[in-house]
């Protein structure tokens, strides 16, 4: 996407920073405008029910991902609405029409939140991601992501 597209944004500006203090349209040009479309969208949902909401960007391609990931490719971003309950982001995440929800809790992040991507699918890929045995893991099980969100 261009910095002309990426100023067209409602709830996102050019000059605006990620948790760690990056300007998240530094690698426009490397962002999908589908994605960046879709989580503006996102927010403008949330801020209906909670105007004064934020959405905290982690990371969109910045970051250090493996090779071919969905953020290398820039359809990938990471983050989380200060002040939500997960089930609530995750929530406002399906909302948003995203074909790849993931939800991180405390245990994982510092700030509990989503990951949501514009993968090339029609059905919808979720997990939810946990520590065990030193190692990130992701549990993919529709049941247990569910059963996960229930009591986060």
């Amino acid at each position: 996407m261009t910095i002309e597209e990426f100023k067209k944004l409602v709830h996102f500006s050019p000059g605006e920073k990620d948790v760690f203090g990056r300007a998240i349209a530094a690698r426009a040009e490397g962002i999908d405008l589908k994605l960046m479309l879709a989580l503006d969208y996102m927010v403008g949902l949330a801020k209906r029910f909670y105007p004064d909401v934020r959405f905290i960007v982690h990371d969109i391609n910045q970051g250090e991902h493996s090779r071919g990931s969905l953020h290398e490719q820039g359809k990938a971003v990471d983050g989380h609405f200060q002040g939500l309950k997960l089930p609530t982001q995750w929530y406002f995440a399906v909302l948003g029409g995203f074909r790849g929800i993931g939800a991180y809790g405390s245990g994982v992040w510092d700030n509990p939140g989503i990951h949501v991507d514009v993968r090339d699918q029609d059905n919808v890929t979720v997990w939810y991601a946990y520590k065990g045995n030193g190692n990130q893991l992701y549990e993919y099980d529709r049941r247990k992501v569910a059963e996960y969100l229930a009591l986060a």
